[in-house]
């Protein structure tokens, strides 16, 4: 079964977190925490008191002892707004934004932002932010998403800190400059915010605006995984198969592969069946690697597709079935994964779970010869002998037609 693959593709996106309203009670640790009771609350809200508006929307929209109702925490949090309340503006907004006791109305929802951020709520010039990032509310502006992310990192908030880094890093609405993407990364980082304590690991790593430095780059990286930020445990996980930056290390490679594995990571999910089918740093044990591939390959993830087929086709790990292995070939194939093409070359000129098709095969077969398949350039040259001069041409014209699947590989 060839399976000598570990794929790691970095991706660095714009980063929404999904915030919950908050209340506005004091934090300042010389004030006093007392938390009002409902009752209180509701008569302090009675009266107009804009705090108390506002915590008593946030006690509705929790569900906080009392009935979980939206619609209820929108009116309150509209009379604390009303009131320029930034936390229940922030709130209104977010309320809005997400359609949550009120009908969905992104240009509303950042109107409110706006009123909130303009008394220099941090959450909500954040969200201004990502509101022009993403054209949501507003048009589209990398600019302005970026004058608001610096307002937001100016307060030391970190997750601004890290889309500015994210902007700079893209060149969007500013040059391009790694060295102040890093800059911004490095902040946020010694912050704690995970997904800037990995991109500044990967920039350590690939040495894009800072010296190139392995090991403090998995430093960084294993920061962010011990916080659970799954693509940082998947590539750490890497580090421990090559050892870069890290001892080699076959049973931390396979537990961080397995951590986030379990968090849906496409890649570490592949990575972790891999370790399971050999016995790599982890008990062998093909049925659950089997599992895992199937996981992965229902996310469209090819290398598991191909996979996948191969173990359906060989019986290992699951029962042989040659229809299955088709079916997993077939979509692997088309995304042009070189072994689904060579397997199901051989299906197609055997007849093996398809009608038998020397045509057809032999256009698989050439499309896996072309990019440097041994097995399939050996099969080639004996079904020629088996073809006609117009067969061949046809199954050639057929393999200079393929165009691979735009699909997710």
């Amino acid at each position: 079964m060839r399976t000598n693959r570990t794929h790691w593709i970095p991706v660095l996106l714009l980063v929404q977190l999904v915030f919950s309203v908050t209340s506005c009670k004091p934090k300042d640790k010389h004030v006093s925490q007392n938390t009002p009771s409902l009752d209180q609350l509701m008569e302090a809200a009675g009266r107009g008191n804009a705090t108390a508006q506002c915590n008593l929307g946030v006690r509705y929209h929790e569900g906080d002892g009392v009935r979980k109702d939206y619609a209820e925490a929108v009116k309150w949090f509209g009379r604390a707004a009303n009131q320029d309340n930034a936390m229940a503006q922030f709130n209104l907004g977010l309320c809005l934004a997400k359609g949550e006791g009120v009908t969905k109305d992104e240009v509303e929802a950042v109107k409110w932002l706006r009123k909130a951020a303009d008394s220099r709520h941090i959450q909500a010039q954040f969200w201004m932010g990502l509101c022009y990032a993403g054209g949501k509310g507003v048009p589209k502006d990398d600019e302005e998403a970026l004058r608001w992310f610096r307002r937001a990192a100016d307060q030391d908030y970190p997750n601004a800190k890290y889309n500015l880094g994210i902007l700079y890093q893209r060149g969007n609405g500013v040059p391009k400059d790694n060295v102040e993407a890093v800059n911004w990364f490095r902040s946020a980082a010694v912050q704690g915010f995970a997904q800037a304590q990995f991109n500044f690991g990967l920039c350590l790593e690939m040495g894009e605006g800072i010296a190139r430095n392995e090991v403090e780059a998995a430093k960084w990286i294993r920061k962010a995984a011990d916080q659970g930020f799954a693509p940082a445990q998947f590539k750490l996980g890497l580090c421990c198969t090559k050892g870069q930056g890290v001892a080699k290390d076959p049973v931390e490679e396979a537990k961080w592969f397995g951590k986030a594995a379990n968090q849906g990571n496409v890649m570490a999910q592949f990575n972790f069946g891999l370790c399971l089918a050999k016995g790599r740093g982890i008990a062998k044990n093909e049925e659950a690697a089997a599992i895992w591939f199937h996981k992965a390959a229902g996310q469209g993830f090819t290398p598991a597709q191909a996979t996948l087929g191969v173990m359906y086709y060989e019986g290992r790990g699951v029962s042989r079935n040659v229809d299955e292995a088709a079916k997993w070939f077939r979509l692997a194939a088309d995304k042009g994964d070189t072994q689904a093409q060579s397997f199901l070359g051989v299906m197609y000129s055997d007849g093996v779970a398809v009608s038998k098709d020397l045509v057809e095969g032999y256009k698989w077969l050439f499309l896996a010869a072309r990019h440097g398949d041994t097995n399939a350039t050996a099969k080639l040259g004996l079904q020629a002998k088996q073809m006609s001069k117009e067969e061949v041409r046809e199954a050639e014209q057929r393999a200079a037609s393929f165009r691979e699947s735009d699909a997710f590989r």
